[in-house]
Protein backbone atom coordinates (compact mmCIF):
# COMPACT_ATOMS: atom_id res chain seq x y z
CA UNK A 1 0.00 0.00 0.00
CA UNK A 2 2.80 2.14 0.42
CA UNK A 3 3.76 1.68 -2.95
CA UNK A 4 0.45 2.96 -4.30
CA UNK A 5 -0.20 6.08 -1.83
CA UNK A 6 3.42 7.42 -3.03
CA UNK A 7 1.77 7.31 -6.84
CA UNK A 8 -1.32 9.21 -5.24
CA UNK A 9 1.59 11.56 -4.02
CA UNK A 10 3.40 12.00 -6.86
CA UNK A 11 0.45 13.12 -8.86
CA UNK A 12 -1.52 14.80 -6.18
CA UNK A 13 -4.40 13.00 -5.82
CA UNK A 14 -5.93 12.11 -2.11
CA UNK A 15 -6.90 9.19 -0.34
CA UNK A 16 -8.79 8.38 1.87
CA UNK A 17 -7.92 9.64 5.56
CA UNK A 18 -8.48 6.47 7.28
CA UNK A 19 -5.77 5.20 5.09
CA UNK A 20 -2.96 7.26 7.04
CA UNK A 21 -3.10 4.94 9.89
CA UNK A 22 -1.03 2.24 7.99
CA UNK A 23 0.80 4.37 5.29
CA UNK A 24 4.51 5.45 5.95
CA UNK A 25 5.66 7.44 3.19
CA UNK A 26 8.68 8.81 4.72
CA UNK A 27 10.50 5.18 3.88
CA UNK A 28 8.98 4.42 0.86
CA UNK A 29 10.41 7.73 -0.27
CA UNK A 30 13.60 7.89 0.26
CA UNK A 31 13.81 4.35 -1.76
CA UNK A 32 11.94 5.48 -5.01
CA UNK A 33 13.86 8.43 -4.86
CA UNK A 34 16.99 6.44 -5.53
CA UNK A 35 15.44 4.51 -8.15
CA UNK A 36 14.26 7.50 -10.17
CA UNK A 37 17.49 9.25 -9.70
CA UNK A 38 19.00 6.16 -11.14
CA UNK A 39 16.48 6.03 -13.83
CA UNK A 40 16.96 9.70 -15.05
CA UNK A 41 21.08 8.70 -15.35
CA UNK A 42 20.64 5.95 -17.69
CA UNK A 43 17.71 8.01 -19.51
CA UNK A 44 20.43 10.94 -19.84
CA UNK A 45 23.58 7.88 -20.87
CA UNK A 46 20.90 6.49 -23.79
CA UNK A 47 20.12 10.44 -25.30
CA UNK A 48 23.48 11.52 -25.24
CA UNK A 49 24.73 7.61 -26.55
CA UNK A 50 22.31 8.10 -29.37
CA UNK A 51 23.63 11.71 -30.40
CA UNK A 52 26.95 10.89 -30.43
CA UNK A 53 25.95 8.14 -32.87
CA UNK A 54 23.79 10.06 -35.06
CA UNK A 55 25.90 10.48 -38.48
CA UNK A 56 26.05 14.36 -39.26
CA UNK A 57 22.63 15.93 -39.88
CA UNK A 58 23.33 16.96 -43.90
CA UNK A 59 22.55 20.18 -44.86
CA UNK A 60 19.35 21.22 -47.54
CA UNK A 61 19.91 21.13 -50.96
CA UNK A 62 18.90 23.22 -53.75
CA UNK A 63 17.69 21.82 -57.00
CA UNK A 64 15.51 22.13 -60.18
CA UNK A 65 14.06 19.41 -61.83
CA UNK A 66 12.49 19.31 -66.03
CA UNK A 67 11.14 16.77 -68.44
CA UNK A 68 13.06 16.08 -71.28
CA UNK A 69 10.91 14.71 -74.14
CA UNK A 70 11.33 13.12 -77.12
CA UNK A 71 8.90 11.61 -79.75
CA UNK A 72 9.26 8.01 -78.10
CA UNK A 73 10.22 8.58 -74.55
CA UNK A 74 10.95 11.34 -71.97
CA UNK A 75 12.82 11.44 -68.70
CA UNK A 76 12.67 13.16 -65.72
CA UNK A 77 16.19 15.63 -65.11
CA UNK A 78 17.51 17.10 -61.74
CA UNK A 79 20.21 19.75 -61.14
CA UNK A 80 21.68 20.53 -57.77
CA UNK A 81 23.03 23.96 -57.15
CA UNK A 82 24.85 25.20 -59.89
CA UNK A 83 25.90 21.86 -60.86
CA UNK A 84 25.23 19.67 -64.38
CA UNK A 85 21.62 17.93 -65.64
CA UNK A 86 21.52 14.98 -64.91
CA UNK A 87 18.64 12.04 -65.87
CA UNK A 88 16.86 9.99 -62.86
CA UNK A 89 17.17 7.01 -64.48
CA UNK A 90 17.88 4.84 -61.38
CA UNK A 91 15.36 4.43 -58.60
CA UNK A 92 18.53 4.88 -56.02
CA UNK A 93 19.11 8.44 -57.50
CA UNK A 94 14.95 9.09 -57.13
CA UNK A 95 15.24 7.58 -53.19
CA UNK A 96 17.78 9.90 -52.15
CA UNK A 97 16.13 13.06 -53.47
CA UNK A 98 13.00 11.56 -52.04
CA UNK A 99 14.89 11.36 -48.19
CA UNK A 100 15.68 15.00 -48.48
CA UNK A 101 11.85 15.82 -49.97
CA UNK A 102 10.87 13.84 -46.65
CA UNK A 103 13.19 15.88 -44.35
CA UNK A 104 11.65 18.81 -45.65
CA UNK A 105 15.47 19.30 -47.23
CA UNK A 106 14.68 19.57 -50.53
CA UNK A 107 14.57 23.50 -51.58
CA UNK A 108 12.62 23.78 -55.53
CA UNK A 109 10.95 26.49 -57.10
CA UNK A 110 7.86 25.81 -57.83
CA UNK A 111 7.23 24.82 -61.40
CA UNK A 112 9.84 22.04 -60.14
CA UNK A 113 7.72 21.26 -57.49
CA UNK A 114 4.40 20.24 -59.40
CA UNK A 115 6.40 18.48 -62.13
CA UNK A 116 8.56 16.59 -59.06
CA UNK A 117 5.21 15.44 -57.13
CA UNK A 118 3.19 14.25 -60.06
CA UNK A 119 6.26 12.11 -61.79
CA UNK A 120 6.82 10.92 -57.73
CA UNK A 121 2.70 9.85 -57.97
CA UNK A 122 3.34 8.20 -61.15
CA UNK A 123 6.99 6.77 -59.50
CA UNK A 124 5.09 5.24 -56.75
CA UNK A 125 2.17 3.54 -58.73
CA UNK A 126 4.11 2.25 -61.54
CA UNK A 127 8.04 1.79 -60.53
CA UNK A 128 9.02 3.14 -63.54
CA UNK A 129 11.86 5.90 -63.58
CA UNK A 130 11.30 6.65 -67.26
CA UNK A 131 8.24 7.54 -69.45
CA UNK A 132 8.42 4.87 -72.66
CA UNK A 133 5.68 6.77 -74.77
CA UNK A 134 4.53 3.42 -76.16
CA UNK A 135 2.65 2.69 -72.67
CA UNK A 136 -0.58 5.17 -72.60
CA UNK A 137 0.03 5.64 -69.09
CA UNK A 138 3.32 7.57 -69.31
CA UNK A 139 1.54 9.42 -72.75
CA UNK A 140 -1.25 10.45 -70.06
CA UNK A 141 1.57 11.49 -67.53
CA UNK A 142 2.80 14.07 -70.49
CA UNK A 143 -0.70 15.24 -71.21
CA UNK A 144 -1.46 16.25 -67.57
CA UNK A 145 2.06 18.46 -67.56
CA UNK A 146 1.09 20.02 -70.77
CA UNK A 147 -1.66 21.36 -69.48
CA UNK A 148 -0.11 22.37 -66.14
CA UNK A 149 0.86 26.04 -67.26
CA UNK A 150 3.00 26.15 -64.69
CA UNK A 151 5.43 23.62 -65.37
CA UNK A 152 5.50 24.80 -69.08
CA UNK A 153 9.16 26.02 -68.68
CA UNK A 154 10.67 23.04 -67.54
CA UNK A 155 9.15 20.28 -70.65
CA UNK A 156 12.04 20.69 -73.24
CA UNK A 157 13.10 18.48 -76.17
CA UNK A 158 16.42 16.97 -76.85
CA UNK A 159 17.60 20.53 -77.84
CA UNK A 160 16.49 22.05 -74.85
CA UNK A 161 13.96 24.13 -76.44
CA UNK A 162 10.89 24.46 -74.97
CA UNK A 163 7.90 22.42 -76.64
CA UNK A 164 5.38 25.07 -77.70
CA UNK A 165 1.76 24.47 -76.70
CA UNK A 166 -0.75 26.13 -79.59
CA UNK A 167 -4.12 26.27 -79.86
CA UNK A 168 -4.34 25.32 -83.51
CA UNK A 169 -6.01 21.89 -84.01
CA UNK A 170 -4.61 19.09 -86.00
CA UNK A 171 -7.86 17.41 -88.04
CA UNK A 172 -8.27 14.54 -90.50
CA UNK A 173 -9.08 14.89 -93.95
CA UNK A 174 -10.22 12.01 -95.92
CA UNK A 175 -9.80 12.49 -100.00
CA UNK A 176 -9.70 10.34 -102.86
CA UNK A 177 -6.11 8.87 -103.35
CA UNK A 178 -5.14 9.49 -107.11
CA UNK A 179 -2.33 6.78 -106.24
CA UNK A 180 -4.45 4.29 -105.49
CA UNK A 181 -8.57 4.42 -106.87
CA UNK A 182 -9.41 1.54 -104.43
CA UNK A 183 -8.65 3.47 -101.51
CA UNK A 184 -9.40 6.78 -99.21
CA UNK A 185 -7.01 8.59 -97.86
CA UNK A 186 -7.01 10.26 -94.31
CA UNK A 187 -4.57 12.64 -94.10
CA UNK A 188 -3.71 14.82 -91.05
CA UNK A 189 -3.28 17.88 -91.59
CA UNK A 190 -2.62 21.21 -89.52
CA UNK A 191 -5.37 23.87 -89.16
CA UNK A 192 -3.92 25.83 -92.29
CA UNK A 193 -4.53 22.68 -94.18
CA UNK A 194 -0.87 22.02 -94.96
CA UNK A 195 0.02 18.05 -94.36
CA UNK A 196 1.18 16.81 -91.66
CA UNK A 197 5.17 15.04 -92.48
CA UNK A 198 5.90 13.01 -89.60
CA UNK A 199 4.88 10.40 -87.13
CA UNK A 200 3.29 12.08 -83.86
CA UNK A 201 2.55 10.96 -80.29
CA UNK A 202 -1.16 11.06 -78.95
CA UNK A 203 -1.39 12.04 -75.50
CA UNK A 204 -4.68 10.86 -74.43
CA UNK A 205 -7.16 12.90 -72.26
CA UNK A 206 -10.01 14.69 -71.87
CA UNK A 207 -8.79 16.81 -74.72
CA UNK A 208 -6.49 14.72 -76.80
CA UNK A 209 -3.29 16.12 -77.24
CA UNK A 210 -0.62 15.69 -80.46
CA UNK A 211 3.20 16.15 -79.57
CA UNK A 212 5.59 16.47 -82.44
CA UNK A 213 9.32 17.63 -81.97
CA UNK A 214 8.88 20.94 -81.04
CA UNK A 215 5.13 21.32 -81.04
CA UNK A 216 1.93 20.14 -78.99
CA UNK A 217 -1.42 20.41 -80.64
CA UNK A 218 -4.89 20.01 -79.42
CA UNK A 219 -6.61 17.39 -82.24
CA UNK A 220 -9.41 15.12 -82.88
CA UNK A 221 -10.40 12.63 -81.08
CA UNK A 222 -8.91 9.45 -80.88
CA UNK A 223 -9.69 6.58 -82.91
CA UNK A 224 -6.42 4.00 -82.96
CA UNK A 225 -5.46 1.61 -80.24
CA UNK A 226 -1.77 2.99 -80.37
CA UNK A 227 -0.51 6.35 -79.21
CA UNK A 228 2.02 6.64 -82.06
CA UNK A 229 0.00 8.28 -84.86
CA UNK A 230 1.06 8.23 -88.67
CA UNK A 231 0.27 10.99 -90.62
CA UNK A 232 -1.92 9.05 -93.62
CA UNK A 233 -4.00 6.16 -93.87
CA UNK A 234 -5.03 4.69 -96.65
CA UNK A 235 -8.36 2.49 -96.25
CA UNK A 236 -10.34 0.71 -98.41
CA UNK A 237 -13.52 2.67 -100.05
CA UNK A 238 -15.71 -0.63 -99.43
CA UNK A 239 -15.25 0.66 -95.38
CA UNK A 240 -15.92 4.46 -96.00
CA UNK A 241 -18.43 3.64 -98.42
CA UNK A 242 -21.18 2.86 -95.72
CA UNK A 243 -23.19 4.69 -92.95
CA UNK A 244 -20.78 3.41 -90.85
CA UNK A 245 -18.04 4.79 -92.45
CA UNK A 246 -19.37 7.96 -92.57
CA UNK A 247 -20.23 7.93 -88.84
CA UNK A 248 -16.78 7.11 -88.80
CA UNK A 249 -15.47 10.17 -90.40
CA UNK A 250 -18.14 12.24 -88.45
CA UNK A 251 -16.78 11.17 -85.38
CA UNK A 252 -13.27 11.92 -85.89
CA UNK A 253 -14.00 15.21 -87.40
CA UNK A 254 -13.06 14.14 -91.04
CA UNK A 255 -14.78 15.75 -93.90
CA UNK A 256 -16.41 13.46 -96.64
CA UNK A 257 -14.21 12.54 -99.60
CA UNK A 258 -15.39 14.76 -102.57
CA UNK A 259 -16.58 11.98 -104.72
CA UNK A 260 -19.38 11.12 -101.92
CA UNK A 261 -20.41 14.65 -101.10
CA UNK A 262 -22.76 14.57 -103.62
CA UNK A 263 -24.42 11.11 -102.49
CA UNK A 264 -24.69 11.41 -98.75
CA UNK A 265 -27.71 13.65 -97.14
CA UNK A 266 -27.96 14.50 -93.67
CA UNK A 267 -31.35 14.51 -92.20
CA UNK A 268 -32.67 15.32 -88.68
CA UNK A 269 -34.40 12.75 -86.26
CA UNK A 270 -36.39 13.91 -83.51
CA UNK A 271 -37.26 11.86 -80.51
CA UNK A 272 -41.48 11.56 -79.72
CA UNK A 273 -42.07 9.96 -76.66
CA UNK A 274 -46.10 8.44 -75.88
CA UNK A 275 -46.49 7.31 -72.60
CA UNK A 276 -49.79 5.33 -70.70
CA UNK A 277 -50.42 3.78 -67.58
CA UNK A 278 -51.11 -0.08 -68.33
CA UNK A 279 -52.73 -2.37 -65.77
CA UNK A 280 -52.59 -5.55 -65.13
CA UNK A 281 -49.23 -6.25 -67.12
CA UNK A 282 -47.18 -8.83 -64.57
CA UNK A 283 -50.41 -9.69 -62.74
CA UNK A 284 -54.28 -8.44 -61.96
CA UNK A 285 -53.17 -5.81 -59.78
CA UNK A 286 -50.06 -4.08 -61.08
CA UNK A 287 -49.68 -0.92 -62.99
CA UNK A 288 -47.12 0.16 -65.31
CA UNK A 289 -45.57 3.22 -66.87
CA UNK A 290 -45.25 2.22 -70.24
CA UNK A 291 -42.93 4.46 -72.61
CA UNK A 292 -42.96 4.15 -76.90
CA UNK A 293 -39.97 6.47 -77.98
CA UNK A 294 -40.05 6.82 -81.70
CA UNK A 295 -37.50 9.41 -84.09
CA UNK A 296 -38.94 10.75 -86.92
CA UNK A 297 -37.93 13.02 -89.46
CA UNK A 298 -39.74 16.55 -90.28
CA UNK A 299 -41.01 15.22 -93.63
CA UNK A 300 -41.35 11.38 -93.01
CA UNK A 301 -38.62 10.46 -94.98
CA UNK A 302 -37.32 8.28 -92.36
CA UNK A 303 -38.56 6.82 -88.88
CA UNK A 304 -37.37 4.65 -86.50
CA UNK A 305 -37.67 2.97 -82.90
CA UNK A 306 -36.05 2.63 -79.81
CA UNK A 307 -35.99 -1.23 -78.65
CA UNK A 308 -34.18 -2.77 -76.12
CA UNK A 309 -31.19 -2.91 -78.32
CA UNK A 310 -30.92 0.23 -79.36
CA UNK A 311 -32.70 2.03 -82.41
CA UNK A 312 -34.13 0.25 -85.10
CA UNK A 313 -35.02 1.15 -88.63
CA UNK A 314 -39.12 1.59 -88.77
CA UNK A 315 -39.25 3.43 -92.40
CA UNK A 316 -37.10 4.75 -95.24
CA UNK A 317 -37.81 6.49 -97.83
CA UNK A 318 -35.70 7.30 -100.78
CA UNK A 319 -33.99 10.66 -100.85
CA UNK A 320 -33.17 13.42 -103.64
CA UNK A 321 -30.16 15.20 -102.60
CA UNK A 322 -30.36 18.86 -102.23
CA UNK A 323 -28.55 21.67 -103.31
CA UNK A 324 -28.81 23.01 -99.89
CA UNK A 325 -25.95 21.79 -97.46
CA UNK A 326 -26.64 18.95 -94.98
CA UNK A 327 -27.65 19.45 -91.78
CA UNK A 328 -26.16 17.73 -88.48
CA UNK A 329 -28.29 15.65 -87.20
CA UNK A 330 -28.17 15.03 -83.19
CA UNK A 331 -30.66 12.68 -81.21
CA UNK A 332 -31.16 13.20 -77.72
CA UNK A 333 -32.05 9.74 -77.01
CA UNK A 334 -29.14 7.92 -77.73
CA UNK A 335 -28.74 5.49 -74.36
CA UNK A 336 -30.93 2.51 -74.62
CA UNK A 337 -30.22 1.96 -70.72
CA UNK A 338 -31.70 5.52 -70.18
CA UNK A 339 -34.55 5.87 -72.69
CA UNK A 340 -35.41 9.29 -71.09
CA UNK A 341 -31.88 10.78 -71.69
CA UNK A 342 -31.42 14.45 -70.12
CA UNK A 343 -35.29 15.13 -70.33
CA UNK A 344 -34.71 17.84 -73.37
CA UNK A 345 -36.20 16.31 -77.16
CA UNK A 346 -33.04 17.68 -79.12
CA UNK A 347 -29.65 19.31 -78.06
CA UNK A 348 -27.16 20.39 -79.58
CA UNK A 349 -24.35 20.81 -76.95
CA UNK A 350 -21.34 19.10 -76.82
CA UNK A 351 -22.45 15.71 -75.12
CA UNK A 352 -25.26 15.03 -76.92
CA UNK A 353 -24.70 11.66 -78.82
CA UNK A 354 -24.28 12.64 -82.42
CA UNK A 355 -26.89 10.33 -84.66
CA UNK A 356 -27.15 11.48 -87.93
CA UNK A 357 -28.43 8.93 -90.20
CA UNK A 358 -27.49 9.08 -94.02
CA UNK A 359 -28.95 7.69 -97.16
CA UNK A 360 -26.73 7.04 -99.77
CA UNK A 361 -27.82 8.82 -103.09
CA UNK A 362 -27.39 6.78 -106.24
Amino acid sequence: WNYIAYAFYKRKLNYPEFMNAITDLGAVQRKMSDWEQEREIAAWYDRIERVNDRPPQRNPIEAEFRLVSTINEARIEAREGDGEWYALREKQEIERLLEFYRDSALRIDAASQILWEHFLSFYTEHGETGLDLDDEESCRFLNRMFCQEAVRGRLVNLDVREFKVVKDSLKWVCDDDPANPNCFALQLVTKGGEDVSHSVRLLPGREELYQSDETVFPGPPRWLEETEVMPRYLIPKTVIDSLEGVEFLRKIGARLPESMRRRVVDLDLYPRFEMKIVQGLTAAETEHLVIDVAALEKKERRSEKLIKGGWELVEQEACQRKAAPPVCARKALSDSRNPLGTGSLLRREAGCFQNPHYQTVP
